[in-house]
């Protein structure tokens, strides 16, 4: 399964203390076909992986590529806001 919007909206920790989370929002969620060519143009532009945004196949590292920069956020800080000023 693609989840192909995965972002920090997206999961819920179970509990205060523990380190057990869920998932949530499968709305655009799709079975992944190996013998299908699956493209998309939507996501959030903070976590769409280089894939989406130039409309090449997509495949499981897609997911992978939200999940690197949820884990660069938790770490480091918000990523890639230089990109998004607005003068």
């Amino acid at each position: 399964m693609l989840l192909r919007s995965f972002q920090p909206e997206n999961i819920l920790c179970l509990t205060r203390a523990g380190n057990r989370v869920k998932i949530i929002d499968f709305g655009l969620a799709r079975l992944y076909n190996p013998d299908v060519d699956a493209r998309v143009l939507f996501g959030t532009p903070e976590f769409m992986a280089p894939e989406v945004v130039q409309y090449e196949p997509i495949h499981f590292a897609t997911d992978m590529w939200s999940i690197g920069v949820i884990c660069y956020m938790l770490y480091a800080s918000v990523p890639f806001s230089f990109l998004f000023r607005f003068t």
